[in-house]
């Protein structure tokens, strides 16, 4: 049964193409003659032959096309896989050589799994044609992913795979063609093993075709391309299923018609008129295939078609009629279009890659667009972004940066996404003066932003080129990053400070007692290490540490800064996290660097029992140890979820009691002293 089934496929697909042209034969028969048109394309000829042709089997058969396209292509010889996407299973079932050579595969391996298969495999995951024209360079693929067991070494190699229903049925492999494998043969490929497949492919649901005319149209309404046949002066008079799907026209409406009044060809843009691909094969005579046309059908859908037209001929070899084949491929020119847009574009923020930039500055350096300036842009704060709230953070600020960037400049300035970080932009007819200016615009644009980190702030840098002694591009580009990298670091301090309070101030917005909390414990820190006679710079350290010991908290969803919400196991991982998330932001300042090892440490406790590391004793840095003491006290004065705040009594009875655990022994005595000797409130005001 497996033998007679693919034979029977064959049969019927060959079948099909004489039943359309012996039925329009018939309506078209005339008695004047002409000289004989042109013949028909090569893979019309093919299949043709195939019908006429005795074949033993379905592999007969396909051995026949298979040589046909050795020669078609001029290579010297070619295999085909039958894949079966449900087992993931790869077949060989048909090989064709130049050279004739039969024995090549005799005791070789034929079925594969796809793990097993090599480039072909690629193909198949792919869905897409390989072409390589010169195996020498592709030594990084070891000889197990080169192809299956007996075939030939090549030095060219063509991979088209057989896609119907939009899944891999099958896989052309060709080698070594004498010259460079291109598009057109792959193009041309498709068209024939493309056809021959999908009539295997139809078989499955036909047991039997006759030759009345009854037959002809069954058939054509199998046919997944739409077929419309056209008579001698364009008027439609047919139409398959598929065809009425894609153009909206019913075959009883088409009938009749021009085709013009069904589906015309359109450009895309409006910009340029393109001929009519119909009208020229009825004007020449002549076939004609046409790659993703843009046509134009019923309710003013536009569609991207690849279609083939053909003439058909009466007995007077006089052009009869006329039979478009096609296929919808707008999906495939959509994804061409997105792969074009990558390759030249940043696929994040929408603006030109540093690819195309480059291209663009040697092309516009040239007189009628001088002055032409560039400038230099540097996010700043992004890897601390990106380290501290994730990179969906990063990315909002970049986002952002580049729709400033499009709102501010003009249509016609180059806007890139230089990397990382940085962006550049080159502005033909732009004076140093003007650029300036725009800059201006760009920073007050920015900051204006306040994304989920933090405010946007950027730092820019020009230069301009009026004449040829300016230099070339690539020194004006030089020199604008110098400029910019200069600016960022006159501005380095006042962008820290900006950063940091931008931080504090989401943190504080957030919980109703953060502020109070960061001011209690900072003044409670720096009494305290006075008190213990520290140098005046560790009693700011001590200050500072204590204002920003809970910087890290900012990460956190706002609801687990609510007194009174009652937070799960889960909530604690998530609070514990933020010393870890203090020291990376505060790390990464130079004014605040020497804060960041007590933030880390301000949850450690006296006997190890704290968090991130599990210090122990002077293992904990001292200031971390005077800002758990001034926290702790500063929690205690104050209401929590489970608890009414203490009075000063209670506090400290409290904080002796965590002496020798929690707290350093020495130090409690200190900290308690210098609370009783003082006029500290025992209970600060009631948060609102």
């Amino acid at each position: 049964m497996p033998e007679v089934f693919p034979l029977l496929v064959c049969i019927v697909f060959s079948a099909l193409l004489l039943t359309v042209v012996f039925a329009l034969l018939l309506r078209r028969r005339q008695s004047c003659q002409k000289p004989r048109q042109k013949s028909s394309p090569p893979h019309n000829e093919i299949l043709l032959k195939l019908f006429s042709l005795p074949f033993n089997n379905i592999n007969d058969q396909l051995d026949f096309v298979l040589q046909q396209i050795i020669a078609i292509i001029g290579c010297r010889y070619g295999c085909i896989y039958r894949y079966n996407e449900k087992e993931g299973i790869l077949t060989h079932i048909s090989f064709a050589d130049h050279d004739r050579r039969t024995m090549l595969f005799e005791g070789q391996q034929k079925t594969y799994r796809l793990n097993q298969a090599g480039l072909l495999a690629n193909v198949i995951s792919q869905a897409a044609p390989l072409i390589i024209n010169d195996m020498t360079q592709h030594t990084s693929i070891s000889a197990s992913q080169h192809l299956p067991q007996g075939f030939p070494k090549p030095d060219r190699l063509l991979v088209v795979p057989v896609i119907i229903d939009n899944q891999v049925s099958a896989v052309l492999a060709l080698g070594d063609k004498s010259t460079d494998f291109n598009a057109d043969d792959v193009h041309e490929i498709t068209l024939l093993i493309g056809g021959v497949w999908q009539a295997v492919k139809r078989k499955t649901a036909e047991n039997q075709l006759t030759i009345e005319r009854n037959r002809y149209r069954r058939t054509l309404a199998f046919i997944e391309d739409g077929v419309v046949l056209i008579d001698g002066v364009g008027k439609v008079e047919e139409l398959n299923p598929a065809a009425e799907f894609l153009i909206g026209w019913s075959r009883e409406e088409a009938r009749g018609r021009h085709y013009s009044e069904i589906f015309y060809i359109d450009n895309e843009d409006n910009t340029e008129k393109i001929d009519d691909p119909i009208d020229q094969v009825i004007r020449t005579g002549q076939a004609r295939k046409f790659d993703s046309v843009p046509f134009v059908l019923r309710n003013n859908s536009r569609r991207f078609l690849e279609s083939s037209i053909s003439p058909i001929s009466d007995d007077a070899d006089q052009p009869g009629g006329y039979v478009v084949v096609f296929r919808d491929v707008t999906r495939r020119r959509i994804r061409q279009q997105q792969i074009e847009f990558l390759s030249f574009h940043d696929s994040l923020t929408g603006l030109y890659n540093r690819r195309f930039f480059e291209e663009e500055l040697e092309r516009l350096d040239t007189k009628r667009n001088w002055p032409i300036s560039i400038i230099m842009c540097d996010i700043n704060g992004l890897k601390l972004t990106n380290d501290v709230f994730g990179h969906a953070a990063g990315d909002e600020l970049l986002k952002g940066f580049a729709a400033i960037l499009n709102k501010v400049c003009r249509s016609d300035d180059i806007l890139a996404r230089w990397g990382g970080d940085e962006f550049v932009l080159l502005l033909p007819n732009t004076s140093c003066a003007e650029a300036e200016t725009i800059i201006s615009r760009i920073k007050k644009a920015y900051a204006s932003q306040q994304f989920t980190a933090m405010r946007g702030s950027t730092s820019l840098g020009a230069a301009c080129k009026a004449t040829e002694e300016d230099g070339d591009m690539k020194q004006i580009l030089a020199l604008a990053e110098e400029r910019m990298y200069l600016n960022k670091a006159v501005e380095r301090d006042s962008v820290q400070q900006d950063i940091i309070g931008t931080i504090v101030n989401r943190l504080h917005n957030a919980g109703s007692r953060e502020r109070e909390h960061a001011e209690t414990v900072s003044a409670l820190c720096e009494r305290l290490s006075k008190r213990l006679g520290l140098p005046q710079k560790e009693v700011r350290r001590a200050r500072d540490a204590g204002y920003l010991h809970d910087i890290g908290k900012v990460v956190l969803d706002p609801k687990l800064l609510n007194k009174n919400y009652v937070m799960s196991e889960e909530d604690w991982a998530e609070i514990k996290k933020h010393p870890i998330v203090g020291y990376r932001i505060l790390n990464t300042f130079d004014e605040t660097i020497d804060l960041a090892e007590p933030v880390l440490a301000h949850q450690e406790h006296w006997d190890g029992s704290g968090y991130p590391k599990g210090l122990k004793g002077e293992e904990v840095p001292l200031l971390a140890r005077i800002i758990a003491l001034a926290e702790g006290y500063e929690r205690l004065i104050h209401d929590s979820d489970n608890r009414e705040a203490y009075s000063k009594e209670q506090a400290i009875s409290h904080i002796r009691s965590l002496s020798g655990s929690q707290y350093e022994p020495a130090l409690v005595d200190e900290f308690v002293q210098m609370i009783e000797e003082s006029d500290y409130v025992e209970k600060a005001p009631a948060s609102s």
